[in-house]
């Protein structure tokens, strides 16, 4: 596997409206799948450091020598600044110029002409990067084809990561009790009733005599 490498797309929307431009104009031989995780991904704090790592798969039946994915748009839910990558291939960030705003997006380039992915392949890319604290509560990340490029079986061309703040992250599950400390707990409640009945009772008698 070769090192990768992360560079600025200066040329901004020019990334996007190439993509735009070649919409449905690659058509893979084969049925490749795209896989992403996430770890951290739960309980996430700003600063902390989240490993993803996408991978690709060709589950033939040709060789491939064209797959590009994309990322969702990153605004500034995770800090590019302090990315870092090792993959198969290059990891572009790119810089999307909305006029009064703008996006982050990567880039990764698993094969080319000079560089296919035969049958059976697997090719990965892992990218480290920091959560901030302008990260919703529930925040996915995607990777997937870009609109020109399709293959044998679009089901599995896109994965989600979903990253979930500290807030948003599932509470600890409150203890329940087995069901043998269950009846235990019944059987106590039952006795203490009864003495406390046969108290009153007593003191009723008490009282009367």
């Amino acid at each position: 596997m070769t090192s990768a490498w992360v560079r600025l797309c200066g040329f901004l929307l020019a990334c996007a409206a190439a993509n735009e431009s070649m919409a449905g104009s690659v058509l893979l031989p084969a049925d490749v799948a795209v896989t992403l995780t996430a770890t951290p991904s739960s309980n996430l704090n700003a600063g902390q450091r989240i490993t993803m790592v996408i991978s690709v798969t060709n589950n033939g039946p040709d060789p491939v020598d064209r797959v590009v994915l994309l990322s969702s748009a990153i605004y500034n839910e995770l800090d590019t600044t302090t990315a870092s990558a090792d993959c198969a291939g290059n990891l572009v960030l790119a810089v999307v110029d909305l006029g009064s705003s703008f996006y982050y997006m990567y880039t990764w380039s698993a094969a080319t002409a000079a560089t296919p992915i035969a049958p059976g392949e697997s090719r990965g890319c892992t990218l480290n990067i920091d959560y901030t604290a302008m990260a919703p509560p529930i925040f996915p990340v995607t990777f997937g084809f870009p609109n020109w490029l399709s293959d044998q079986n679009p089901s599995n061309n896109t994965a989600t990561a979903t990253l979930l703040g500290a807030a948003a992250s599932p509470a600890a599950p409150v203890p329940t009790l087995s069901a043998w400390g269950a009846a235990l707990l019944a059987t106590t409640i039952a006795l203490a009733a009864r003495a406390l009945f046969s108290l009153v009772g007593s003191d009723r008698a008490h009282r009367s005599g």
